[in-house]
């Protein structure tokens, strides 16, 4: 489990804005030598958002690669019930550096992605979401 929340940690990551958007798709790669193995050696974002070192893209549900849309905006909600419901497994995730070593010089984890969007939301929305009424007025 905990490789589970590791890996998908860096490559939330290494594929999200400093805003907390994120793409519908991005790549990850670690190539195999044959389908019959359990694992496979490398580091899956390496390359993220692009798949492997040819820039390859990946696109389901008819959206773009690069696009924002449904399949993205569903990413905040679920990293904020990872933060509700696992606080604490969810703080401080070992961030790795694309060679695969620990950066210790990296804080990331749901509170501080969740953070990006609100710090995002606070310094460019047009009107106060704290006060009803007002974000319809224009």
């Amino acid at each position: 489990l905990n490789s589970a929340v590791v890996s998908g940690y860096n490559i939330l990551y290494y594929s999200s804005c400093s805003s907390g958007s994120v793409s519908n798709w991005v790549g990850v790669e670690a190539p195999c030598a044959s389908n019959d193995t359990l694992n496979c050696p490398g580091v899956p974002w390496k390359f993220t958002p692009w798949v492997g070192a040819h820039g390859g893209k990946c696109a389901q549900s008819g959206t773009d690669f690069g696009s924002y849309g449904a399949d993205a905006s569903r990413a905040a909600w679920r990293i904020a019930m990872d933060y509700v419901l696992f606080r604490e497994e969810s703080a401080d995730i070992i961030i790795y550096d694309r060679d695969g070593i620990p950066d210790r010089s990296a804080f990331f984890g749901a509170q501080s992605y969740l953070n990006r969007i609100v710090v995002q939301y606070k310094s460019h929305s047009w009107c106060d979401g704290g006060v009803p009424g007002d974000c319809m007025k224009w």
